[in-house]
């Protein structure tokens, strides 16, 4: 497997190709493989979707959201001062408590 590719950036570029091949079918009047294909992207982009929603859920409830290459240093800044935030909250909480 080649570490100089993005999984993401990987299934854009088969996704690009399978547009392009789609085009030429269109062209060539082979509507019914067109078709195919159409449907076929349909469910990928949903599929794809149904996952970047699951990854974004786990990313939430686990924590992760900073260990992506893709995240901007700005959100990770503002994401650990927010979370500094939440837990002084946390702590007057349970001063008030005790």
């Amino acid at each position: 497997m080649s570490e100089n590719i993005h999984i993401r950036q990987a299934i854009l570029l088969i996704k690009s190709a399978c547009v392009e091949h789609m085009n030429v079918l269109r062209l060539k009047g082979e509507i019914n493989q067109y078709d195919k294909y159409s449907d076929a992207i349909g469910v990928f982009d949903d599929w794809m979707q149904y996952i970047q929603n699951k990854e974004e859920e786990e990313a939430m409830t686990n924590g992760d959201w900073g260990d992506d290459i893709y995240d901007h240093s700005e959100e990770r800044e503002r994401d650990r001062l927010l979370g500094e935030q939440e837990e002084l909250a946390g702590e007057e909480v349970d001063r008030r408590y005790e």
